[in-house]
């Protein structure tokens, strides 16, 4: 059931954000190898484009190592010839093993025999330094690609120490997904699975390793199993209007997992159509809707919301357009419960952190600056600061403004030219090789000018 909090209101409007939660359809309810067999069978999914990223520095244990073979072997040995793979690894840097090729039988034993070679190398201290470039590496990887498969992914399997995250996770759950792009025409997935070895070697409560066949199929099915791709959602509300659509995935801390989604205005004020993007099995997201309400408004009872959503199958890729449902509309009050304060904020503090996003890609940093001081000030006056995700709500906001007032610094006093390093190409060389020439020509003229000095009136 949907969920609403009063967000503003005054005497000719009344500001309210509805929470509306998606989720994909689940896979067959059977065994997990059965599930994560059909899942990974090429002939039952889309092809998939996947650039793994792998942890051999000092912080793993040669019993993760093998783990970690393991697995790979399993992966590689489940993709079809419409697969592609690359391999990359990290240590005290960062390389790419294994271009992005397709998985035929030359191509699983090129990656076999690169799985086979691997060996931990480098320090404990060094793997969160390199974790980064290794990601950007495979984010590179995926780029530069000419042709594109319906399903691309990263998938990184390491110790999970790091000093350093990639990306901002929520690691209660070893298969952590960050939204994707619903602009993109063909998304890419990001999933971290951790080796699930305890730190000393053994396997949790006792010495024996976990099996990876009940670990690793987890992840897959995160990672391949697209259900729904390019998934439409009409949302018609009994009143109102509704002024913009917020995606929240779950991870509030720096913004990545908040998008702002394009917002198509139905027939009516109150009826939109959101693009919501590809769909993985079983994947939720949170939807949170601005409905601006005008006075004098009476909700009925009654009232209802009614929904219906369009996709394209990844197998078929047929149009599917799925049959109207209704929802009972939550209650829109002006009273604030914990619950609702807590909703409340959640809103506030995506709308700021997305369309202040918005305003720095518009190089308007000032506006961006001030947007989220009014936020912050809008959190600290709510009545559940004692809570923990309060907390996460405030930080969330305090490093996006840390990092914006220290770009302002640098915009109204910007560092020396010389201090700065400017970047050497062929322009700038030729250009402080002419500035070179003009002073040692200049000093040459008055060396000759200086010795001539008292020879003024002199006759020769």
């Amino acid at each position: 059931m949907p969920e609403a909090a009063v967000v503003s209101y005054d005497r000719a409007n009344s500001q309210y954000v509805v929470l509306v939660r998606v989720r994909a359809p689940s896979p067959p309810n059977r065994s997990v190898s059965k599930v994560a067999a059909s899942l990974m069978d090429p002939s039952c999914r889309a092809p998939i484009d996947l650039v793994t990223v792998l942890d051999v520095s000092g912080s793993m244990t040669a019993a993760k190592l093998q783990m970690l073979k393991h697995a790979m072997r399993l992966l590689i040995s489940s993709l079809g010839p419409t697969d592609r793979l690359s391999i990359v690894a990290f240590s005290a840097g960062a390389k790419r093993l294994l271009p992005l090729i397709r998985m035929s039988r030359a191509g699983q034993r090129s990656a076999r025999q690169i799985i086979e070679r691997l060996i931990i190398s480098g320090s404990s201290g060094e793997d969160g330094i390199c974790i980064g470039h290794a990601l950007r590496k495979a984010t590179k990887v995926l780029e530069d690609r000419r042709q594109r498969n319906p399903v691309a992914t990263i998938m990184l399997l390491s110790n999970g120490h790091q000093k350093e995250q990639p990306l901002q996770e929520d690691t209660s759950d070893p298969l952590t997904r960050v939204p994707p792009s619903v602009d993109s025409a063909s998304a890419t997935r990001f999933a971290h699975l951790e080796i699930p070895i305890s730190p000393d070697g053994g396997g949790g409560s006792g010495d024996e390793i976990y099996p990876v066949e009940n670990v690793f199929p987890k992840c897959v099915r995160g990672l391949v199993s697209l259900v729904l791709q390019d998934v439409h959602l009409q949302l018609t509300f009994p009143a109102g209007f509704v002024s913009s659509v917020y995606s929240y995935g779950g991870s509030i801390g720096g913004g990545e997992g908040c998008v702002g989604l394009p917002v198509l205005q139905g027939e009516g004020k109150a009826a939109i159509s959101v693009r919501l993007g590809d769909f993985y099995a079983e994947e939720k997201r949170e939807l949170l809707v601005e409905l601006r309400m005008t006075h004098p408004h009476q909700q009925q009872p009654q009232d209802w919301m009614s929904y219906k959503c369009s996709y394209r199958d990844p197998i078929t890729h047929e149009l599917v357009l799925c049959q109207a449902a209704t929802a009972a509309m939550p209650p829109l009050h002006s009273s604030l419960t914990p619950r609702t304060q807590e909703l409340r904020n959640l809103f506030v503090t995506t709308r700021a952190l997305v369309e202040s996003r918005r305003l720095v890609d518009l190089n308007d940093l000032d506006t961006a600056a001030r947007l989220l001081s009014t936020a912050r000030s809008l959190l600290l006056q709510s009545n559940s600061t004692t809570s923990s995700r309060h907390h996460k709500f405030v930080a969330s906001i305090d490093s996006r403004l840390a990092e914006l007032q220290r770009r302002l610094r640098l915009q109204h006093h910007p560092l020396p030219r010389a201090s700065r390093g400017e970047q050497l190409t062929p322009t700038s060389a030729w250009r402080a090789a002419e500035q070179l020439a003009k002073v040692a020509i200049m000093r040459k003229s008055m060396s000759r000018v200086g010795d001539l000095h008292g020879f003024e009136n002199a006759r020769f």
